[in-house]
């Protein structure tokens, strides 16, 4: 799962695993179940556009009922 909530609902987060980050966004074998993910981007003069993915890897659970 990858979102941009910081709880996505009906979830508890168990343990959060460490920052993810990268013009490209690749699994490192942290052994999350979810990312937490933001963007942002910023104009490189008149021809180029930079954009950056940036979180945190964790693991969650479904909430009890």
């Amino acid at each position: 799962m990858v979102t941009t909530t910081e709880r996505p609902a009906d979830y508890d987060v168990k343990l959060a695993l460490g920052q993810v980050f990268g013009v490209v966004v690749r699994s490192r074998g942290l052994g999350g179940n979810i990312m937490v993910m933001r963007f942002d981007s910023s104009e490189l003069g008149q021809t180029m556009t930079e954009v950056v993915a940036y979180g945190t890897a964790a693991v969650i659970e479904r909430s009890a009922p």
